[in-house]
């Protein structure tokens, strides 16, 4: 019985929390390259970019190996399906933006940065968050412009 529970629900836990570990440690490590995508060459924004859409892909696949996610993500205080899902859908923006050059897209990038960190649960010390309000009211204001 304790093999099951361990291959059923342990494994498949601690896989997505590796997950979530690794994307923490992929958006700090690069985030001096994601919010600068501009002043770095091709070669290193695509190895980035495949990385970023990479873990959000893993993200969504080890959410549907646990089994009963809506139970089990409270017993190991997992994020929610729908958290998971905007965290996956802002990692895949965030690497979206690094390609795409736009006068707004530090800001897109702080913005989607902020959303996966705070989806996953993932700490930014409060000195160190943006207020979402603001970079949407200067992301609309650069596209006025």
């Amino acid at each position: 019985m304790g093999q099951l529970i361990l291959k059923l629900w342990i494994d498949p836990v601690q896989s997505m929390k590796k997950v979530i570990g690794e994307i923490a440690h992929c958006l700090c490590k690069y985030a001096h390259i994601t919010h600068n995508p501009d002043q770095s060459n091709e070669n290193e924004i695509l190895e980035i970019y495949i990385e970023i859409r990479g873990l959000a892909a893993s993200l969504s696949s080890s959410m549907a190996l646990i089994p009963a996610y809506r139970i089990t993500r409270f017993i190991f205080f997992l994020p929610s399906r729908e958290a998971l899902f905007e965290a996956s859908k802002n990692m895949i923006g965030l690497a979206n933006w690094m390609k795409y050059k736009d006068k707004t897209t530090f800001e897109n990038v702080a913005l989607s940065y902020q959303k996966v960190f705070k989806c996953l649960n993932i700490f930014i010390p409060d000195e160190e968050k943006l207020d979402e309000n603001n970079l949407l009211r200067l992301i609309n204001l650069k596209n006025k412009i």
